[in-house]
């Protein structure tokens, strides 16, 4: 219960405004609280380093004085009680250690009983039999847990000469001097360790603006972008590769909209142009026929101009209609497998008698079975073929060959018509584009057919080529997906 109500009222609106924050912040405080580990790591190793130390040292000492009373017993066995602790005192007043022995031998009563004055004071008992070694062990060093300060304690036995019995000995030596200096060693390093933290606090706040200049680049760019400013480019200098990477891609999506911008612009100016030409035309007759009353074949005469004019208006309107639903499909495209050479056929049957009247020659070859919607691509033949044959001269003629080219059906038309300029070549897709508009008009062309094949091969993952050249006529491949198995 206690670890849900921390998580719910601390843990998780703690984490949420952390997260909220900017990436400065963000990265200030991962920064800061790397080197806070960092420095909290190093400075415990530094203290327990000391520790370790001092704690050695004082080991090395208790093992020397009790090596010098192991050695003055063996020497000296007929040692007085009383003569033995003058001895002792002696030492470890002459000793060079910064805290006094305080030592223990023997149970009270026992000749060789010798206490250090202060020993009681130190022990909260008089001896300890717990802390005293087996023989076969000679002596203990731990920390003495008894005292009533922090110290060290050596508990052991004394060897005599034979046949006296091994006595027991406690050795205490305190470490009230080192705890001090390890005190104040630690709050060194604890006034260290928080100024480490403010300082490093800085340099993590400096970098991590440092590192957030070329996103503020970024977004200075996308506030400056508008549709009247749509050529602003971010301009890479010695980024970081994440931001290299994010820049090349914005700049990358700007070439893009201002592409789709200016072609918007263009279809928006083609489409009032196209548009404006059937209405004017239907608002003058329909002027012509209100200034004064005219005949009745006049005025049926209208009607038929008039119906023409809405017809045109209509095939401009099916045709933009189909390129939004081609441009935005919202259904799975239903793919057949389509014999390419029964479609031409079909459509070069269709063709044949204009054909035959004009004295062009139609030839087909090859054989194919791609996958296509049949509808779709019955249409992309029939705006190929119509536009070969209508800018093809009297007496020309339309080849059709259909083979593989690597791994894809690809089918070629090619006549022998009046080609297209080699700089129309490249806008020959744009919508309501037309080489000759004139000439287009008069043949009833609204610039959207290529568009519309375009538009529809790609849709089938497919790809339209067109080479031309002025005078000498123009090839078109339609790049489609093959069956395998099905080819020729």
């Amino acid at each position: 219960m206690l670890w849900k109500y921390v998580k719910e009222k601390i843990y998780f609106p703690v984490k949420q405004a952390f997260i909220s924050r900017s990436i400065i912040l963000q990265l200030t405080g991962l920064y800061t609280f790397s080197i806070t580990t960092i420095l909290f790591i190093i400075a415990c190793m530094l203290y327990l380093s000391l520790e370790y130390s001092l704690y050695k040292a004082k080991k090395s000492s208790l093992l020397n004085e009790y090596n010098f009373i192991q050695k003055n017993m063996l020497l000296k066995p007929a040692l007085t009680a009383s003569a033995l602790r003058g001895e002792i005192l002696t030492h470890t007043q002459n000793s060079s250690n910064m805290e006094r022995y305080y030592i223990r031998m023997g149970e009270p009563g026992n000749i060789n009983h010798v206490e250090i004055p202060g020993m009681n004071k130190i022990f909260k008992h008089n001896l300890i039999p717990d802390t005293i070694p087996n023989l076969s062990t000679r002596y203990i060093i731990s920390s003495c847990k008894e005292c009533r300060k922090k110290a060290l304690l050596l508990s052991g036995w004394i060897t005599l000469p034979s046949p006296h019995a091994p006595i027991p000995i406690q050795i205490v030596l305190g470490m009230h001097k080192e705890n001090a200096l390890l005190i104040d060693y630690w709050q060194i390093l604890i006034s260290l360790f928080i100024a480490g933290v403010i300082l490093s606090a800085i340099p993590g706040w400096l970098l991590a603006r440092y590192s957030m200049k070329p996103l503020y680049k970024v977004m200075q760019t996308i506030e400056s972008t508008s549709t009247k400013k749509l050529d602003e480019r971010l301009i890479l200098g010695n980024w970081p590769r994440e931001f290299t990477h994010l820049a090349n891609n914005l700049n990358a999506m700007f070439d893009r909209l201002e592409d789709s911008f200016k072609r918007l612009t263009q279809f928006s100016a083609d489409l009032a142009h196209e548009l404006r030409t059937p209405i004017n035309n239907l608002k003058g007759e329909a002027e012509l026929c209100l200034i004064k009353t005219r005949p009745l074949d006049d005025y049926q005469q209208v009607l038929v101009s008039s119906v023409e004019e809405y017809d045109r208006l209509a095939r401009i309107i099916e045709s933009l209609l189909f390129l939004a639903r081609v441009d935005t499909p919202v259904a799975h495209l239903q793919r057949v497998a389509i014999v390419a050479e029964e479609q031409l056929k079909n459509i070069f049957e269709y063709y044949q008698p204009v054909a035959e009247e004009r004295n062009i020659k139609i030839s087909l070859e090859g054989q194919l079975t791609i996958m296509a919607n049949e509808l779709l691509f019955q249409r992309v033949l029939h705006n190929i073929c119509s536009n070969a044959l209508r800018y093809t001269q009297d007496g020309g003629q339309i080849q059709a060959k259909m083979e593989m080219q690597k791994g894809k059906a690809a089918i070629i038309i090619q006549d022998s018509g009046i080609g297209i300029p080699a700089e129309a070549l490249p806008c020959i897709f744009n919508r309501f584009y037309r080489v000759d508009a004139a000439r287009s008009e008069a043949s009833g062309g609204s610039g959207l057919g290529l568009a519309i094949v375009k538009s529809i091969v790609e849709l089938h993952g497919g790809e339209i080529l067109i080479n031309s050249e002025l005078g000498k006529g123009t090839t078109v491949t339609l790049i489609f997906p093959s069956v395998p198995g099905y080819f020729y």
